[in-house]
């Protein structure tokens, strides 16, 4: 682009270091630009990054306690359904612990997962594949078809899957944030020593 001479993407800290001549563009087109790729983006500022960072930390722990509250819930009722010790299970019941697991997987798929949504919608948007666009499809085929078999009574059930896999990845990501978390807050110190 032109006015741009410099681009320099740190995808481990979420920050981007570009040099820019302001006679040719401007900072709010270049984050423009930068929104219309599905990031958002402000110039950087160390109290501020940190703010998000435990925004974002925040949130992920809400999101993984109800994942792994309905992976210790739907995995009850996954034993019940699957294991040979209730073999003999009455049809009624057995439906009746696939409608409870079905309830139970809901939130998880509707708000525990929803990181995983929003990156695969910017992935699809750039036109880039990404780990989350494969993760959304598994999520969201693996409950339609599980829903689909509550539903119509037949087939098997996947709501304990959907719970633990988005669990595991959910925790993956709070570690790996975590750990973004603390080398923002080194640079970030760093960066207040330098004067405005």
């Amino acid at each position: 682009t032109q006015g741009i001479h410099f681009i320099n993407v740190n995808a481990t800290s979420n920050r981007i270091t570009i040099k820019w001549i302001d006679a040719q563009i401007k900072l709010s087109d270049i984050l423009k630009r930068i929104s219309n790729l599905g990031y958002s983006a402000s110039p950087f500022q160390a109290d501020q990054h940190e703010l998000m960072y435990n925004k974002q930390l925040k949130s992920y722990f809400r999101r993984l306690g109800l994942a792994g509250l309905a992976t210790m819930q739907v995995m009850k009722f996954a034993v019940a359904l699957y294991s040979t010790w209730f073999g003999d299970m009455e049809e009624m019941y057995r439906q009746l612990f696939r409608w409870v697991s079905l309830i139970v997987a809901t939130p998880v798929l509707l708000y525990s997962a929803q990181p995983f949504y929003s990156n695969a919608l910017r992935n699809l948007r750039t036109r880039t594949l990404g780990m989350d666009v494969p993760v959304s499809i598994a999520l969201l085929g693996a409950y339609t078809a599980s829903a689909y078999a509550t539903m119509t009574g037949t087939g098997e059930v996947y709501f304990e899957s959907i719970s633990m896999f988005t669990f595991f990845l959910l925790f993956g990501r709070y570690l790996e944030l975590r750990a973004r978390k603390k080398t923002s807050e080194l640079s970030a110190n760093m960066a207040k020593l330098i004067p405005n």
